[in-house]
């Protein structure tokens, strides 16, 4: 598969909070630091459990780790924020037909849980106890180094406090244990998997578009930082036949994103467009938005 131009397209965020384990170990991992990192994590899971796995990046994205087992394979998607459990030979081929089951797609909580089910445990036979101790020993190390990273600083949550127009501001992490995220259904890939959380506070009030960053103070807590307005949080105006064109070259090398191509989602859609413009780059809501409008116009 074709790789993305090679520079980060993530930006520097925010990005919903189910990418923070995917994100930080506990520092931020760039592109080029992305795969080397979660090999060596997935690899030491494995041999603590001794457990066999296979770990490949087979060249789909710049956030993506493969696992091959003796009965699956596992894909860490560290664009999307998800896992994802499939049959052997999923990811070598194109136009892969499953022949025994669809697979599961999920973001760690939700994976987990699914894991125990009934299908799931049929579909994987005598291998499915190793599999889900591997990645229930995986996601916790994940889980681990992501909450370092936020109680040293190098992660740092904001929102909206006064609606969506308001700048963003800093928010303890601590407190997100207390709130009441609003659930966004991330399992399948033509969702808005890049969409940040809202959530409610424990006396009713609605935050917005909870996210995660990096941050750029070393060394300071995030409780205590604080930003005036974002520049994400002032009006640009971006050139939209432009961008058009851009999706429409993706579209025409590659088709139309689809959900039974984890290699080719509506997320990397978006960040191979983001990587083709220069300068200012919209948030993957508003990519999102004007991709839905091609869609339509195309009809």
């Amino acid at each position: 598969m074709k790789k993305t131009k090679p520079h980060n397209s993530l930006g520097p965020g925010p990005f919903p909070l189910h990418r923070g384990p995917f994100l930080f170990a506990p520092r931020f991992l760039s592109k080029g630091d992305w795969f080397r990192e979660f090999k060596a994590l997935i690899k030491e899971t494995a041999r603590n459990l001794r457990i066999e796995a296979r770990v490949h990046d087979k060249g789909y994205a710049d956030r993506m780790a493969l696992i091959e087992f003796d009965c699956c394979e596992v894909a860490v998607d560290g664009i999307g924020g998800l896992f994802y459990l499939c049959e052997r030979g999923y990811h070598d081929q194109e136009d892969f037909v499953p022949k025994v089951w669809g697979g599961l797609l999920a973001p760690p909580d939700r994976f987990l849980e699914k894991l125990t089910d009934r299908q799931v445990a049929s579909f994987l036979k005598s291998g499915h106890e190793e599999i889900n101790t591997f990645c229930n020993a995986l996601i916790r190390k994940m889980k681990m180094s992501f909450q370092r990273a936020l109680q040293e600083g190098i992660a740092v949550v904001t929102c909206h406090l006064g609606g969506l127009n308001s700048p963003r501001e800093p928010l303890d992490y601590r407190l997100l244990r207390r709130m009441k995220i609003k659930p966004i259904n991330r399992e399948s890939y033509l969702d808005e998997d890049l969409e940040l959380d809202d959530a409610l506070t424990e006396d009713g009030h609605r935050v917005y578009e909870l996210g995660v960053s990096p941050s750029t103070i070393s060394g300071t807590s995030a409780a205590t930082q604080k930003t005036g307005p974002s520049k994400a949080g002032r009006r640009r105006q971006f050139d939209r036949d432009e961008i058009k064109r851009i999706m429409n070259e993706l579209i025409k090398q590659r088709g139309h994103p689809r959900s039974d191509r984890p290699n080719w989602t509506v997320a990397t859609f978006l960040e191979g467009v983001k990587s083709r413009m220069s300068g200012d780059v919209p948030t993957s809501r508003w990519l999102r938005k004007l991709y839905n409008e091609l869609i339509l116009n195309q009809k």
